[in-house]
């Protein structure tokens, strides 16, 4: 995986233009195996990679910065994208409960056993529930045997051996609804509203793992628990362990803890969703009081299902630099003495496992909505029929290569924390984790494939974003 920063839009719009095209089903992926079987790509040889004969796979590697110390991440394949419509919430709540008690630990013991180790609640002990995943984290200051068995013994109880007892739960529910109220936003708003108009009600309400207040103010432990056994099963679990620690003793560290972990219920399938095959309208108009003015344009394409080799790294990296090279050209138009608009910005990215998607968003000044349209429309047309310059390709080219070089030559002093966050996207998205040094020698190869300075004629590429069928025109 070239591990390039995406540039992703956070955005807040009065303005909501949206363009769909229809996709196809997505694939629905299990944990295993490693995506660097059968790849092409060269998987980074200091991370022992390794799954248990119950399917749960680990990554480990020996990382000193900071000495002494040992991070881990606990990541379930599941998150709210594989809830029941009677149980929207419940992934966020089940990752609530693995605090509230177990096997093997009372009530309230977890948290105070993390502190007698030197962690924090909430600063070193923490976890998330996305569409896609749902994930524990420990970032420990001491790496001994006891700290590090310790923090096993508890990745292992929330694995298996979860009470959720009800009265814990009834007291849990506030917590998750008085999280749920300050969420309670516009910027939650329009990503509901998005989803919805992109992707339909439901597939909206599953992309936002918050549920429903409904369900979550009503939810019984039987709810939580037939969901927890259904989902919480080996081969859906990936450990990860970063830190100053000698990663074959880590190993048969974690060998003894979960090797005997069985799911304790049938697997269920996952709800497969998908974008509408035809959309009723191409715009929806999105206000509320509070947000600057902004325009959306997205075109989807179906979820890319292809294993990670190197023509799908060439082709993304080609597409950044495509997007790049627009996006300059926007930055500029935005600093000229007349700017259409106040900003603009393409970029290319995946929803959950639902769908890809290019995305122009578009900042204007009020009353110059159409304008804006128009000028970010038309830079984006005049490249797709003209290509881009080979100066510009130049310019973006030598700021990845500087990227790449600098990223490799740092390799040695990363830190742990910027380890293990590569590591749990790859695991994600399903990327072959490679090394810096291995990312440098591929970005190369490409950028000679690419013949990227070898003349100053205009370069077309082919895996530019596709010609819009954009409401655009309907409004010049």
């Amino acid at each position: 995986m070239i591990a390039f920063a995406r540039r992703l839009l956070v955005v807040l719009p009065l303005l909501l233009l949206l363009a769909a095209a229809p996709a196809k089903p997505p694939a629905v992926h299990s944990s295993a195996p490693w995506p660097q079987i059968g790849s092409d790509l060269p998987v980074d040889k200091s991370v022992v990679f390794g799954t248990l004969p119950n399917g749960m796979r680990y990554a480990i590697k020996h990382n000193a910065t900071p000495k002494g110390a040992v991070s881990l991440r606990f990541r379930f394949d599941v998150g709210s994208l594989m809830e029941r419509d009677n149980e929207q919430g419940i992934a966020h709540m089940l990752e609530h409960m693995a605090f509230r008690g177990s096997k093997n630990v009372a009530d309230g013991d977890t948290v105070r056993t993390l502190q007698s180790l030197g962690l924090a609640f909430g600063a070193d002990t923490n976890a998330f529930t996305a569409a896609t995943q749902t994930v524990y984290s420990f970032d420990m200051p001491k790496n001994d045997d006891a700290s590090m068995d310790t923090a096993l013994m508890l990745m292992r109880e929330i694995a298996g051996n979860l009470t959720i007892a009800q009265s814990a739960l009834d007291t849990e529910r506030n917590v998750v609804l008085a999280e749920a109220h300050l969420r309670d936003v516009p910027a939650t708003h329009l990503r509901k509203a998005d989803w919805a108009f992109l992707y339909g009600d439901r597939a909206a309400s599953a992309l936002l793992p918050i549920g429903l207040e409904e369900i979550v103010r009503n939810a019984n432990s039987k709810l939580v628990r037939d969901f927890y056994e259904a989902w919480y099963r080996p081969e859906r679990a990936t450990m990860i362990i970063v830190g100053d620690v000698d990663p074959r003793a880590v190993e048969a560290m974690l060998k003894a803890r979960f090797t005997d972990w069985k799911a304790k219920a049938p697997p269920r399938k996952a709800v497969q969703y998908r974008p509408p095959a035809k959309h009723p309208e191409t715009v929806r108009l999105f206000s509320e009081a509070g947000v600057p003015p902004y325009i959306l344009l997205n075109w989807l394409q179906p979820f890319d299902t292809t294993p990670d080799n190197k023509a799908n790294e060439r082709r993304d990296l080609i597409r950044y630099i495509a997007t790049a090279v627009i996006n300059q050209r926007f930055a500029e138009m935005a600093h000229s003495d007349s700017p259409p608009f106040l900003a603009a910005e393409v970029s290319h990215d995946h929803m959950g496992n639902v769908s890809d998607y290019t995305e122009l968003g578009i900042s204007y000044r009020p009353g110059e909505a159409l304008s804006a349209l128009k000028a970010a429309e038309l830079t984006w047309r005049n490249a797709l029929k003209n290509g881009v310059r080979q100066d510009e390709v130049d310019f973006v080219v030598a700021q990845l290569r500087t990227f790449f070089q600098t990223r490799a030559t740092a390799a040695d002093s990363t830190q742990t924390s910027e380890v293990i966050d590569a590591l749990l996207r790859s695991v994600d998205d399903k990327n072959v984790y490679t090394s810096p040094v291995s990312d440098l020698a591929l970005f190369e190869d490409i950028a000679r494939q690419r013949c990227v300075s070898c003349s100053a004629a205009p370069v077309r590429s082919s895996s530019s974003p596709p010609t819009p069928r954009s409401p655009a025109a309907s409004l010049r």
